[in-house]
């Protein structure tokens, strides 16, 4: 854990540091623009780490309690899709996105279940095959509402399975290295879920790739009110 942590929040803050530094030295023309853009760059996924944090421990201890309000399950999906799209494209990667089931309100609190999704997809991104693909089903149940995310990726054998939700693990650690991060994607996932009433789950075929599923109940608990909201 401190490994990760330290070269997580070490490497883009030595590269902002040297981004500053060249800058305060009067570089100018076009390279200042490309070391605008570095320090930019890094100070972001410095921001993003230390977030990711922070919303871990506070999911953790109870300090953030979910909120759930009727709300558009397939249209959150949809947007969490469109701002994957680019990150995706860069690999040849396309994201297709079906639903079945009759579409209606799902119990939920906006920013977590958005974070749930989001890392998710950054994750179906991160760790498929170029030129492979991404299937998002949303299923719309009687007592239940499902969002399945599908990858082409390496997969991972049955073993990591129960343990990829671990905060700070990393599966398949020669591959996670080459993405980065720092393990908290799927804790953060099963946290936001659990929050909802709800669950996570994975299934996956090495060399086949992996399948996560969030579960959304029809009813959801509602902290700040202590009753049930549909």
């Amino acid at each position: 854990m401190i490994a990760i942590v330290n070269h997580e929040l070490r490497t883009p803050l030595c590269a902002a540091e040297i981004a500053a530094e060249l800058l305060s030295d009067g570089t100018t023309g076009p390279d200042s623009e490309d070391i605008r853009k570095l320090l930019a760059s890094n100070l972001a996924r410095l921001h993003e780490t230390i977030e990711e944090f922070l919303l871990h421990a506070d999911l953790a201890s109870g300090r953030v309690a979910a909120a759930p309000r009727p709300g558009d399950l397939l249209a959150l999906v949809r947007r969490e899709a469109e701002e994957a799209r680019p990150l995706a494209r860069k690999r040849k990667i396309p994201i297709s996105l079906t639903t079945t089931g009759a579409a209606r309100p799902v119990p939920l609190d906006e920013r977590l279940a958005a974070q749930a999704i989001r890392h998710l997809l950054l994750n179906a991104v991160n760790f498929n095959r170029d030129a492979g693909g991404i299937r998002v089903t949303v299923a719309f149940g009687e007592n239940e509402s499902r969002v399945s995310i599908s990858d082409d990726g390496p997969g991972m054998p049955a073993a990591e399975i129960d343990r990829i939700f671990d905060p700070f693990y990393q599966s398949a650690d020669y591959h996670t290295r080459q993405v980065g991060g720092i393990g908290l994607g799927l804790a953060i996932v099963r946290l936001a879920m659990e929050a909802h009433g709800g669950a996570v789950s994975a299934d996956s075929t090495p060399g086949e790739g992996t399948r996560f599923t969030v579960v959304f109940p029809l009813y959801a608990p509602q902290a700040a009110q202590g009753g049930y909201v549909v």
